[in-house]
């Protein structure tokens, strides 16, 4: 393990079933020995030796190119950073990561249903007012559910939104409470690396989509077992 690699554990089935994918949990190495992650009791160091020995199952991402001199001093003031900011964990982040991902594909499922249903409603009864109804759900799922629901998963862009119009506060999700897909994207952004361009953005970054991410970059792969 080298400065920069990412770590991605299974040792939560809560988190695992919530983010509807096959890790529960991603670190980012800040050197041979230690992570940084985000757990229930704030942004933390962790020797990875620990993490390893408490999951059932644990993924080392290589990252290709070590990280330079430059973008390791970048990383190691962005851990000091952020361990001396004294930084929450968020729990509710944890628990709706996934639900934005399935509502998307909920609404696309209703909006593609409904407007079949008002084609066969208007060939069988030749009459537009009878397949109004079913058009209309049709156009509210696809112009108005689908964007909802991206939403709440474009947390950045939507908090921008809403704080410019000063709409609807209790909407606005907390960057301060950091989930640990987040912490991961934004180390990476700080050192200069390219994993942000390789996760879906339409819904909350899960330790799926780092992992993917990752994977996409062809980062080589290597289940760590127990010692």
């Amino acid at each position: 393990m080298k400065a920069g690699d990412i770590i991605a554990t299974i040792n939560n089935k809560f988190i695992k079933g919530a983010t509807f994918g096959d890790w529960s949990h991603v670190g980012i190495a800040i050197d041979e020995k230690f992570i940084l992650e985000a757990i229930p009791s704030g942004v933390v160091k962790t020797e990875a030796a620990k993490i390893v020995s408490e999951s059932k199952k644990t993924l080392l991402l290589s990252r290709p190119e070590p990280l330079t001199d430059k973008q390791k001093s970048k990383l190691l003031a962005k851990t000091e950073e952020l361990l001396g900011q004294n930084i929450k964990y968020s729990k509710s982040r944890t628990a709706y990561s996934g639900t934005a991902h399935i509502f998307n594909n909920i609404f696309k499922f209703l909006a593609f249903i409904m407007l079949m249903s008002s084609c066969v409603s208007f060939f069988i009864h030749n009459s537009i007012e009878k397949s109004y109804p079913l058009l209309l759900l049709s156009v509210v799922s696809a112009f108005i559910g689908i964007p909802i629901a991206k939403s709440t998963g474009t947390v950045r862009q939507t908090n921008r939104f809403l704080k410019k119009y000063k709409l609807l506060k209790w909407l606005q999700t907390d960057m301060e409470k950091m989930f640990f897909s987040q912490l991961v994207e934004d180390v990476d952004l700080h050192i200069g690396g390219n994993l942000s361009g390789f996760m879906a953005r339409y819904y909350e970054l899960r330790p799926k989509d780092i992992v993917n991410a990752c994977i996409s970059l062809q980062w080589p792969e290597k289940v760590i077992t127990k010692q």
